[in-house]
């Protein structure tokens, strides 16, 4: 296997691991939120997080798959991955 493709498996797996997480926490908060005012302010910023990261899952798993299998796009689905990678960067750091 190529080194590009074990490092976009490994941002793969990152990434999903992460969505899957926030996506957890937030199942969790949306039940608990009616007994929880508190609980509830934190479901705009979870949801967009959730959402980023689910963004940079399938950007990452389009960009494997192009990596794994040689198609032409392949370079494009690469640099798409890493500007939303460096967005996403940019957004959530303080």
């Amino acid at each position: 296997m190529r080194p590009i493709t074990v490092l976009n498996g490994i941002v793969l797996g990152s990434c999903g691991s992460i969505f899957l997480g926030i996506a957890v926490t937030l199942l969790i908060f949306v039940l608990l939120g009616p007994e929880n005012p508190s609980l509830q302010r934190e479901l705009g910023p979870l949801t967009l997080y959730a959402l980023i990261f689910l963004g940079l899952t399938l950007l990452s798993a389009l960009a494997f798959v192009g990596q794994l299998l040689l198609k032409p796009w392949r370079w494009w689905a690469q640099a798409v991955m890493l500007a939303a990678a460096t967005a996403a960067v940019w957004y959530l750091l303080p």
